[in-house]
């Protein structure tokens, strides 16, 4: 919403949005409020759109939407420029789990070519990490890639006095959020209660599986699924935790947090595309013993607590701020070539509306063929 907020406010782009999945009326309402117009019908309404618009460009969310509309969308508007918003490079956050067993090692290498055959055959993708731009300028032929963070709105940390309680926000459709809270809750929290007998976690996230439902039962967890806003919860918590031992790309769940003022314990992928300084803006730990300690000198120490979540408001600020992104984003757009008027203008129609006839035509005569 941010990202088509720029487009829209900041750059003055005229935007549609395609819905992939029914569409709540809170968000319908929020992107006609920034003058979009919204297509439902899913991905499908691609084919409508391209016979009845011309467009500049056509921005795809995930690869897997690339693969689908690559084709049309050549075939249609050939002048139309294809980005790809890669969210976060998935060969690598695969290649990563396969080490967890969260993936088949050969399920994985086969979706890593096709990924990176979507990638090579549009005109540009949007990575949110150096680290991921590297990744793909390492497989080769990919024509061009943009570094666009998630981008964050700063929010005040009121100054008030806090319990021993933690926080975890991600969604369970994630399988390293499904890995990071169960190793967090079987590792790393008995050491931390070991020391600190009344500390609470606080687990935000809808879609949860068995495995994670089971940790409801352990003492001093409450899983508290989907909720319609996580401010309340942030405010509150004395220190936000991202246990992930798999990923790629940039973690909401941390930027979040940084840009609430919250101090936050994470992982070195949780720290990805943040160039933060561990013991600065954060604590980074890669093992239960040193993640503990982490969130127990935050616990016994508020100044610390304090100046550690100023720092990651204010690193978190400079990397994902509205400003610094807003450039990025206005020199991917001043790539775009405008649409052709006059007669060009009538291409998408005309091929639409022969395609139509031939599916009708080719299809009557197979009707008719024998057998």
């Amino acid at each position: 919403m941010r990202f088509i907020r720029l487009l829209r406010r900041r750059i003055g782009v005229d935007v549609t949005t395609i819905d992939p999945a029914p569409i709540s009326p809170g968000v319908r309402d929020q992107l006609e409020g920034l003058g979009c117009r919204v297509i439902p019908g899913g991905i499908n309404s691609i084919f409508r759109l391209l016979e009845q618009c011309v467009y500049a460009a056509v921005v795809c969310e995930f690869w897997t939407v690339a693969a689908r509309v690559l084709v049309p969308v050549r075939s249609a508007q050939p002048w139309a420029r294809v980005i790809v918003d890669s969210v976060d490079v998935h060969f690598l956050r695969e290649e990563a789990g396969v080490a967890f067993g969260a993936y088949n090692a050969a399920d994985v290498a086969v979706r890593r070519e096709q990924e990176v055959s979507s990638y090579r055959a549009s005109d540009g993708v949007v990575v949110v990490t150096r680290e991921d731009q590297e990744a793909l300028e390492g497989v080769g032929g990919i024509r061009r890639t943009y570094i666009i963070p998630i981008i964050v709105t700063l929010r005040p940390r009121p100054s008030l006095p806090r319990q021993p309680e933690l926080l975890f926000i991600g969604g369970f459709g994630h399988r390293p959020n499904v890995d990071g809270i169960v190793w967090f809750c079987r590792e790393v929290f008995p050491l931390v209660q070991r020391e600190c007998p009344a500390v609470r976690l606080n687990v935000i996230g809808g879609g949860a599986p068995d495995e994670v439902r089971a940790l409801g039962g352990l003492g001093g967890v409450s899983l508290l699924g989907q909720v319609p806003d996580t401010s309340p919860y942030l405010d509150r918590a004395a220190v936000s935790v991202a246990p992930l031992r798999y990923g790629g790309g940039m973690k909401g769940k941390v930027t979040e947090a940084l840009a609430a003022g919250i101090p936050v314990v994470t992982t070195s992928f949780g720290t990805q595309g943040l160039g933060a300084v561990s013991g600065e803006h954060l604590f980074q730990a890669d093992t239960p013993e040193d993640f503990a300690k982490a969130i127990l000198r935050l616990l016994g120490d508020p100044e610390l607590a304090d100046s550690m979540g100023r720092a990651g408001r204010e690193r978190v600020d400079r990397v994902c701020g509205e400003q610094t992104v807003l450039e990025q984003v206005a020199e991917m757009v001043g790539g775009f070539e405008p649409p052709p008027g006059g007669v060009a203008s009538m291409l998408p129609r005309r091929l639409f509306q022969l395609r139509r006839l031939w599916k009708r035509v080719a299809g009557g005569v197979l009707r008719r063929l024998p057998g």
